[in-house]
């Protein structure tokens, strides 16, 4: 059996794609096949791959009609035969030791992750994980969030085994935080979590790369129930609800994941549905909970006692700040 299975869904990104793929190609670790999923590209893109298959034969492609990044992923799913499962995105590259990072720390785990380097204008920065492997826990899973590393399923490694067994897929229908909602599905079954510090990944920025997808604020509210129904989940069953404090950051997460996406510029929301949901604030203060700054300016303004139209246009103002210094298109 083929130790790793890599999945890349490719939609016109011709410019960007040899260097992802080169980058694989150039894997100390070559135990691996990489299954490039064509999604319908309208540029060379389906060119391209064609052209790695034909001279790589770890390299396969399947060319479908245009979907989407998530259900590309899932025939990638469908079609993969390694042992492991590792997601790349087809206009980033990984350095010569990323796989073979998940190896390094010994055996026994059922996810491994590792931290991202975020490329931007050609400025570097490492999103490291400040934890060690163990066991599957509320603390680990919370610094995991605390480091911005949780929401990705690039970082990670996970087991064919138990993604088939369980059925995990990527959410059909919904286009936002669909990585996060794979992981905390796959989180339900794991008992022991490996951690490299390594951050060879590197998740490229590019100006003008944000989502272009219009989002309703229906899917927004729908997305933020799916996530909280498997965090909810996560410490009910696998944690025996002994962890008060998860329920306080419970509500702290979803309302700045909410608060994130209604102000995104892309998303259709009304006024009167941000004045509806601005107006659902309670009284509340941050106690313990470690948020980067942009999210606690974002959370104080959501609290604060400001007049509608104000505390609108400065959430606005924020939101749209952050978007433009950390994402890219999804």
């Amino acid at each position: 059996m083929t130790k790793i299975s890599i999945i890349v869904p490719v939609f016109n990104v011709e410019k960007m794609l040899p260097h992802c793929l080169d980058s694989i190609k150039a894997q100390t670790f070559s135990d691996f096949e990489c299954l490039l999923i064509d999604d319908g590209s309208t540029d060379n893109s389906g060119i391209l791959c064609d052209e790695y298959v034909a001279f790589d034969p770890r390299f396969k492609v399947i060319h479908s009609e245009n979907q989407g990044a998530s259900a590309e992923r899932n025939l990638g799913l469908d079609n993969a035969s390694g042992e492991w499962i590792q997601f790349i995105d087809s206009d980033d590259w990984i350095a010569p030791d990323f796989l073979q990072n998940y190896f390094n720390i010994g055996n026994g785990y059922d996810i491994v992750f590792q931290g991202i380097t975020i490329e931007k204008n050609g400025k570097l920065q490492e999103l490291t994980i400040n934890s060690h492997s163990g066991e599957n826990t509320i603390e680990t899973i919370s610094r995991f969030e605390q480091n911005n590393v949780l929401g990705w399923c690039i970082n990670k490694i996970f087991i064919n085994a138990l993604i088939q067994k369980y059925h995990i897929r990527f959410p059909k229908g919904i286009t936002i935080r669909e990585d996060l909602i794979f992981t905390l599905s796959y989180l339900q079954y794991v008992s022991a979590i490996g951690i490299t510090p390594k951050c060879d990944y590197h998740y490229v920025i590019r100006d003008g790369s944000l989502m272009s997808r219009p989002r309703s604020y229906r899917e927004v509210d729908e997305c933020c129930e799916l996530i909280f129904k498997l965090r909810r989940n996560l410490v009910e069953v696998n944690f025996n609800n002994q962890y008060k404090n998860w329920f306080e950051e419970e509500y702290v997460m979803r309302k700045l994941i909410q608060l994130k996406y209604i102000y995104y510029p892309q998303t259709i929301v009304s006024r009167d549905e941000r004045y509806s949901f601005l107006k659902s604030a309670r009284g509340y203060k941050l106690k313990n909970i470690k948020l980067p700054k942009t999210d606690r300016v974002i959370f104080y303004l959501f609290h604060s006692l400001l007049p509608f139209f104000i505390k609108d246009r400065l959430i606005k103002i924020v939101a749209l700040t952050y978007y433009k210094s950390h994402y890219k298109k999804k």
